[in-house]
């Protein structure tokens, strides 16, 4: 049988094996001054790469935090500088400065001031691609205030009033269009409803004021009352036009409908005129009108006499009187007392006319006035 042998024991000292004696197996229950290891499997690798360990736990990480990848946090990280050149998801994050490529949260509750280098991006979702309906919005107190981009037409719609600073405007092609008192000049085409008082106004083309007052830029009339005035000015009242213009170079003022014009003054009829042309002076009844002719009046004639005040073409009655002319008593008609008929052909010992010495038809005449014999 073999003799079996015995190692003798190792008599270590304190502090006596070197890490130098040491090389593989595992190590249990091992623990220092600094690291205690209580793992029963392996949870920390350590190679020429870094540390390679699936969790940690710690109250405080120092220094620069650079994390290359994607970093998910399911607590709170509080810290004064994060940089990862990755993917930063977390619930709550509590810290000073941020630096990372891209950091994706369902929900940001925070009272901070955004501070960017570039612009603020509203990107299309990937299933539809739109950009619609996406913008600002402001949900508390009341209704959700909204200043989002719409669709049909593409537009940024608000859902409140935008009030600007005072002395602003606002600008098309860095061309102002309104500002606090004044509509931009390239303004040229509105559908004003109400306005308030105008000044210096300047128009170009039709016009139209309330469906009642109308001016026609083609044949440069106006209307009031009507849109299809007849003048240079016209009103339509009660369907009577009255229009004001010009003809050949002489003036138009009368109706254009047929209807009787009346000139009045204190709203009494001082002038009428009918509609066939009968003219009428005065008021009916009041005989104490005054109508004063000054020059030379003449009735039937185009040219009145210059010697004479009064030139008619026909007979006159005066006083009640008829004044006619003829070459002999007339045969028919009634006459009254005191008409006279002048003679048209005068002759030597003639008669200068005949005079009327009994009402009737054709009344009594008798010749007056005897012409003398010429001595020639």
């Amino acid at each position: 049988m073999p003799v079996a042998s015995f190692e003798p024991a190792l008599n270590i000292p304190v502090d006596g094996l070197s890490g130098d004696k040491v090389h593989g197996g595992v190590i249990s229950d091992f623990s220092s001054v600094g690291i205690k290891d209580l793992a029963s499997q392996t949870v920390l690798t350590i190679d020429n790469n870094g540390i390679v360990v699936n969790s940690i736990q710690t109250s405080r990480l120092q220094g620069n935090v650079s994390v290359e990848g994607p970093l998910t946090v399911s607590g709170e990280l509080n810290t004064g500088n994060i940089l990862s050149n990755g993917d930063l998801t977390t619930r709550n994050i509590q810290a000073t400065t941020i630096t990372a490529d891209r950091i994706n949260v369902t929900e940001i509750h925070a009272d901070i001031r955004n501070e960017r280098s570039n612009p603020l991006e509203f990107k299309a979702e990937e299933n539809n691609g739109s950009i619609y309906g996406k913008g600002l919005q402001w949900v508390g107190t009341g209704p959700t205030r909204q200043f989002i981009f719409q669709a049909n037409p593409d537009r940024l719609w608000s859902s409140d009033s935008i009030d600007i600073r005072s002395g602003s405007d606002y600008k098309i092609d860095n061309t102002s269009v309104l500002s606090k008192d004044t509509l931009g000049n390239t303004v040229v085409n509105s559908n004003l409803q109400s306005v308030g008082r105008l000044r210096d106004l300047n128009t170009v083309g039709d016009l139209n004021i309330d469906q009642f007052v109308f001016y026609n830029s083609t044949y440069s009339r106006v209307g009031i009352g009507t849109d299809q005035p007849n003048a240079a000015l016209s009103i339509l009242d009660e369907n009577l036009e009255m229009i004001f213009g010009a003809d050949n170079s002489e003036a138009k003022i009368g109706n254009w409908t047929n209807h009787t014009l009346k000139l009045i003054t204190d709203n009494t009829d001082r002038i009428t005129i009918k509609h066939n042309g009968d003219v009428t002076i005065g008021l009916k009844g009041n005989t104490d009108t005054k109508v004063n002719v000054y020059g030379k009046l003449g009735i039937g004639v185009t040219n009145p006499d210059d010697d004479v005040s009064l030139t008619t073409a026909g007979s006159v009655r005066f006083n009640g009187r008829k004044f006619m002319n003829g070459t002999g008593i007339p045969s028919t008609g009634y006459y009254v007392k005191g008409d006279i008929i002048w003679n048209d052909e005068p002759l030597d010992t003639g008669y200068v006319g005949w005079v009327c010495t009994r009402d009737g038809t054709p009344g009594k005449w008798l010749p007056f006035g005897t012409i003398g014999k010429s001595s020639a």
